[in-house]
């Protein structure tokens, strides 16, 4: 069985649970934070990502992709009927 590249992004700043964790306790010692420098230089070993790609098997590759998409058909069509339903009851002059 062939494996497909399957991308998984979450937003900036979106984090872990473990990571949120880590923010809340450290909330009340933020005033003896010493200033960042103005220039740090890029890290790219080691730095976290928004971005990892991982191997999967292509079965459940196309069965995440056929999911997403039925999602995206769904709210059009709701989306179609609510507004069908808006400019019936709100007809333009």
């Amino acid at each position: 069985m062939s494996k497909k590249s399957f991308k998984i992004a979450r937003k900036p700043g979106q984090g872990n649970g473990a990571q949120a964790v880590a923010v809340t306790a450290t909330a009340p010692k933020a005033r003896t934070r010493k200033a960042a420098p103005a220039m740090t230089p890029p890290t790219s070993v080691g730095g976290p990502t928004t971005r990892k790609t991982i191997e999967v098997p292509e079965d459940y590759f196309f069965r995440v992709k056929m999911r997403a998409l039925e999602r995206k058909m769904l709210e059009k069509e709701l989306w179609a009927e609510i507004l069908g339903e808006y400019f019936k009851s709100h007809p333009t002059v």
